[in-house]
């Protein structure tokens, strides 16, 4: 009898274990599943954001080590960064993971990929998906302190004997004090459990308003910035371009009748025609039109359609209907996303082949750029993200909630790719 209690208390712990892990670390996990759709690692910063959270997590958790699996036994994250992309052979706690079923395991002092001399360790298995309903894109594996519930199995152990000699030395006297004193223990492990579920709860909570607050101070600090940079190139058009158009008018009144087709006069008038070209340039880079009285599919459109008047290049634009509408902060970014990328089509390709995709995935609007240019080295993809001048944009578009990538073929052109959430 007191070996089948303690069979049935540890699983039953074993079973609310994994239930809660469940629970939490799938949402915990959840902002970085959207990267495994698209690669099949981390980045290096996803891989320090991991790391940072589970290191603020482990003291409370009594967390050991922690990793993250493929789905073929490959290790996309460990707390042990010496064994990040090594494979190993799917375990069965793996496997079973894999399947779509949390796995616990009780070990001492070392697991199937790591060793912890002089501790004994719990290892839970969850799976993770990017939505209830879809497929294991990962597994993780935690590895916990387990002496304290070792010293409640003990603790059980021995009063479950106990209990078993006084059942059987006063089982005349009857055995209500007994079903009484197993209640209080059923009852106060409860209560430690409940209150563990809380304290998980409270830092879910904590942690998502301040991812909250921080995207929302993100919108705000890009709002302001467009603002400013409409009110910078209104400066320049109704200042330095009023100037220099007054000044072609001055010019003709300088030089009047046949000295208009002197040298001077023509070199001046190249100069400030030249002047006036680029202030205009300028004035056109810097300001968007009024995009806050426009829905989303009007904005892009008028974006584009200034990009043609422009360069007097062809531009294919392919929007799906019925999109999603966004905050202004995330509609402002696409069309930034859109005049970067068109701009550096014209630059860098010459026009050739540009393309512009607009559709809804999920929670997001999904924007994609391409040109038919010379294309990229796929080594020089990352650094060429600073030379196209994307970087802030990259960096901009991420504290909204979203991404930005770059793909490239040697002669076969460029493709932008950004991700944006429609809830910011």
């Amino acid at each position: 009898m007191g070996q089948w209690t303690l069979f049935r208390v540890e699983a039953a712990v074993k079973e609310d274990i994994g239930n809660r892990n469940s629970v939490y670390f799938r949402y915990f996990f959840a902002d970085y599943l959207s990267e495994l759709e698209r690669s099949d690692s981390f980045s290096a910063a996803t891989t320090q954001a991991i790391g940072q959270e589970i290191d603020a997590l482990a003291e409370d958790l009594n967390l050991i080590a922690a990793k993250i699996w493929t789905t073929d036994g490959r290790i996309l994250f460990d707390t042990d960064p010496s064994l990040i992309s090594r494979q190993f052979p799917v375990t069965e706690g793996l496997a079973k993971a894999v399947g779509g079923t949390v796995a616990v395991e009780f070990e001492n002092g070392s697991g199937d990929h790591g060793n912890y001399p002089g501790q004994k360790t719990l290892e839970v298995y969850v799976p993770l998906r990017r939505h209830a309903d879809g497929p294991v894109l990962a597994v993780a594996e935690l590895y916990y302190d387990r002496t304290s519930l070792l010293a409640t199995f003990q603790g059980t152990r021995r009063l479950t004997w106990m209990i078993d000699a006084v059942v059987l030395a006063v089982v005349a006297l009857g055995i209500y004090p007994i079903v009484a004193q197993g209640d209080n223990v059923i009852d106060r492990q409860r209560a430690e459990l409940k209150e563990k579920v809380e304290r998980l709860t409270q830092l879910l909570e904590h942690n998502k308003a301040l991812r909250l607050r921080i995207q929302k101070a993100s919108s705000l600090s890009a709002e302001n910035a467009e603002l400013h940079l409409r009110r910078i190139g209104a400066d320049l058009h109704d200042g330095i371009g009023q100037l220099l158009t007054i000044s072609l008018l001055k010019l003709d009144q300088l030089f009047p009748g046949d000295q208009a087709r002197s040298r001077d006069y023509v070199i001046l008038r190249e100069m400030l025609e030249e002047a006036m070209g680029e202030v205009r340039a300028m004035v056109s880079g810097l300001s968007l039109p009024h995009m806050m009285e426009k829905g989303l599919t009007d904005a892009i459109g008028l974006v584009i359609l200034k990009h043609r008047h422009r360069t007097s290049t062809t531009v294919d634009c392919m929007i799906e209907p019925d999109l999603n509408e966004v905050s202004n902060p995330v509609k402002l970014a696409i069309c930034r996303m859109v005049q970067e990328g068109l701009n550096n089509a014209y630059k860098h390709a010459g026009g050739k082949g540009q393309s512009v995709t607009v559709r809804g995935e999920g929670g997001f609007v999904v924007v994609t750029i391409s040109d038919e240019g010379p294309g990229m080295q796929p080594h020089a993809v990352s650094n060429d993200m600073q030379q196209l001048g994307l970087t802030g944009l990259r960096n901009r578009i991420i504290s909204l909630g979203g991404s930005l990538s770059v793909d490239s073929v040697p002669g076969k052109g460029v493709t932008l790719t950004g991700y944006f959430p429609t809830d910011v």
